[in-house]
């Protein structure tokens, strides 16, 4: 049963008026407001099936930004192929790894240190190789200051070979100078410590006892008094004030500082620019 047919003020029926009304929102046509993103309005355009709209414009940055990738790429590509071609040219080079020297920022164990200002108390013109370097300090030996001294001159409790009785003494610091200490290559030692691969320190007790063995050889040990130490923080301090020159170098170059002479070995200019290996 229907309802009673109430009438609007102007006397047409109120489901005449709801009629029209909703036609004629239906018919209303969308309209594209200006602050509309332009997708927004492709989508609106593609679904009123307007014809001259339906095709978006072209978007600058998605093609701007699809360039810089391939550029990126590319150069990925590049930087790539100049290191495969820089490794195959250092394997096939056998003079650059095994003979090498490079500037550090920051100090590590088995690095060297040259001084560079010429009055530096037992320092000044003193090559320190870096044996221990962490948050309790840092320690190693300088290792091109021969003495007039031979190590049969310093009271020691061992038997000491007539080999080891002979070699020359190094000031290997200004610390502990009574103490005596052995910087070698062998890796057989009892008591010893590796630095870096080849070179190691400590054990004097067994290198004299192999050395009386015929085990190893004179030329391979260096025999130092003292030492060099540095509270945590100083040795990064002293760098920061301009003290230090602080090298990297392969364990060919350090065996030949050693045994060699650094001199001889590596030359500095004054702002450490220059490295070379070599006499």
């Amino acid at each position: 049963m229907q309802g009673p047919n109430l009438l609007a003020p102007n006397g047409i029926s109120c489901r005449e008026v709801v009629r029209t009304n909703t036609l004629a929102f239906t018919r209303r046509p969308v309209l594209q407001s200006a602050a509309q993103p332009a997708h927004t309005r492709h989508r609106l355009a593609r679904c009123s099936g307007s014809s001259d709209s339906a095709q978006p414009e072209s978007d600058g940055g998605s093609d701007e930004a699809l360039q810089d990738w391939r550029s990126f790429r590319a150069n990925l590509v590049a930087l790539e192929r100049a290191n495969a071609a820089l490794t195959a040219e250092l394997s096939n080079t056998s003079t650059l790894h095994s003979a090498w020297v490079h500037e550090l920022t920051q100090p590590e164990a088995g690095c060297l240190l040259l001084a560079k200002l010429e009055s530096m108390g037992p320092f000044t013109h003193a090559a320190v190789l870096l044996c221990q370097h962490d948050l309790f300090g840092s320690s190693g030996f300088i290792i091109n200051m021969p003495l007039a001294r031979r190590l049969l001159d310093v009271s020691t409790d061992l038997q000491l070979t007539g080999n080891l009785q002979e070699k020359q003494l190094f000031s290997g610091g200004p610390c502990n100078s009574s103490a005596a200490n052995v910087l070698h290559t062998c890796s057989n030692v009892q008591g010893a410590t590796q630095i870096l691969e080849g070179l190691h320190v400590g054990g004097l007790e067994d290198i004299n006892r192999l050395l009386r063995l015929g085990q190893i050889q004179a030329d391979d040990v260096q025999v130092l008094v003292g030492c060099a130490a540095w509270s945590p923080g100083q040795l990064r301090n002293e760098i920061w004030l301009g003290c230090w020159h602080v090298l990297a170098a392969s364990s060919d170059v350090l065996h030949e500082c050693l045994f060699g002479g650094v001199s001889s070995v590596i030359n500095v200019n004054s702002d450490c620019k220059h490295l070379f290996v070599g006499a």
